[in-house]
């Protein structure tokens, strides 16, 4: 878990760049890791750290966020 943390901290502290596009194959990936192939109803896939701020499209900087919290 603290491994997980400081990967985290990291990807939030790397340098600001220009966010990339988003990619599907990616959030598809995570949703498979997660055991939701097809997504996961009443939730979107976030970000941990924003892409704006340099976080990564991969599934280790993704979660899943309920459409309510994502107001």
């Amino acid at each position: 878990m603290m491994r997980l943390f400081l990967v985290l901290v990291l990807l939030c502290e790397s340098q600001w760049s220009n966010a990339s596009c988003r990619d599907s194959k990616q959030r598809h990936k995570f949703d498979v890791q997660e055991g939701y192939p097809h997504g996961r109803p009443g939730y979107v896939v976030d970000h941990v750290c924003a892409l704006t701020c340099g976080g990564k499209d991969d599934p280790i900087n993704m979660q899943y966020q309920t459409y309510r919290d994502g107001k």
